[in-house]
């Protein structure tokens, strides 16, 4: 992190004051930057004067940017910008893009839905591949309809029975479609698209697998 306390300090102060010259600020640091929080003098209702005193910023340790974040806990507001700073370095601009217009985002858990979605439709007793479980609980019923991607479960409420299969010795389950092409993940956590009676691997993690896709449709 470049950027010290005392300079974050001053880019809040000049943030906070665009709102209120009056307004003071608080610094949370940590390993990303510096989450900002203001205090606003209050105005009684005969002022007609209505401030979002609360609001919190961010201040980015290395390039100095600051953007607003709602009235969370600063320790929230840390945890949330840790997340999309992760999301950025494992996606490109691009697949980002595309996911967050499906409804993607960062920590996105369908681990509950997803869970009763297989007790409800696997045969009784069926392992759940923990490789294909991870997918579906991040991108389950997400659509990505520029390139015409749809994952696995559709619904909450779906009732197809689950056809897990084999492939090349490995349980594999279709986790999304596009067109008429499928996506598969097998208990390995390998990624292929199936188009037919044609196979072509992807990868050996579905990030991976979802880039090369994009790259294809782009």
């Amino acid at each position: 992190m470049n950027l010290t306390e005392e300079q974050a300090r001053d880019i809040g102060q000049t943030w906070a004051r665009s709102y209120h010259p009056e307004s003071q600020i608080w610094l949370y640091p940590f390993e990303l930057g510096y989450v900002v929080g203001r205090d606003t003098p209050e105005y009684g209702p005969e002022d007609g004067i209505i401030l979002d005193a609360h609001v919190r910023a961010i201040i980015d340790g290395d390039t100095g940017a600051v953007t607003v974040w709602s009235a969370l806990p600063p320790e929230a507001v840390a945890d949330a910008y840790r997340a999309i700073r992760r999301a950025a370095e494992r996606f490109s601009p691009q697949t980002l893009a595309l996911l967050r217009l499906a409804g993607w985002r960062p920590g996105r858990d369908a681990a509950s839905a997803v869970d009763r979605w297989w007790s409800r439709c696997a045969p009784p007793g069926t392992p759940f591949p923990e490789p294909i479980r991870t997918v579906l609980r991040e991108f389950a019923a997400l659509r990505m309809t520029a390139i015409g991607l749809a994952f696995e479960p559709m619904s909450p409420s779906a009732t197809e029975p689950v056809r897990l299969f084999d492939h090349e010795g490995r349980p594999a389950l279709v986790v999304a479609r596009m067109g008429k092409a499928e996506l598969i993940v097998d208990a390995a956590g390998g990624v292929f698209r199936r188009d037919g009676d044609a196979v072509q691997p992807l990868g050996d993690d579905f990030d991976q697998a979802l880039a090369r896709v994009l790259g294809h449709t782009a």
